[in-house]
């Protein structure tokens, strides 16, 4: 819903006296004696949020961990990583290499680099839920291909949104 305001509008307020927990934000516009309440009630308000990760170079460690993120917020990945992912290497590998994708230790998905592509695909099958102070990390292939380099990903997930005050 989009509501347009033609007349200037000089105060702006919170509604006095009115914590009910229920609502995100209630406010008052006042404008030539006339007084416009805004109320808002919203259950789940979230934004997306990025996990990014670099390994410079080539991967010269077998199951190994090359990049990692520990997360100051609760962050949910979804199943298929619906929101977006990308994975992507400037030096094409001449061999499949698989990355697994862990969340504090457990394996919940991977990214596959087909021979010769830089574009890494994903598998992440099940909704995972990353709480502040957890980790998600990458875990290298366990068979390396030496030409592979310089590995870029992004996982977007979302974050709720916090208001103080």
């Amino acid at each position: 819903m989009t509501i347009t305001f033609t007349a200037p509008l000089p105060y702006y307020g919170a509604a006095p006296n009115d914590n009910t927990g229920d609502t995100l934000r209630d406010g008052f516009i006042k404008s030539d004696n006339a007084i416009i309440e805004i109320r808002t009630t919203l259950n789940t308000l979230s934004m997306p949020y990025d996990l990014a990760f670099f390994i410079p170079g080539v991967i010269t460690a077998n199951l190994s961990l090359i990049g990692g993120f520990v997360s100051i917020r609760t962050v949910t990945l979804p199943a298929g990583l619906t929101l977006g992912a990308r994975a992507q290497c400037r030096v094409a590998p001449l061999t499949s290499q698989v990355l697994n994708i862990s969340h504090n230790g457990s394996t919940v998905g991977n990214i596959t680099f087909a021979g010769n592509s830089t574009i890494g695909s994903f598998i992440f099958l099940s909704n995972v839920t990353v709480s502040s102070g957890d980790t998600v990390y990458l875990v290298s292939p366990a068979s390396l291909d030496s030409t592979m380099a310089d590995t870029f990903v992004t996982i977007a997930g979302l974050a709720p949104i916090v208001f103080n005050g």
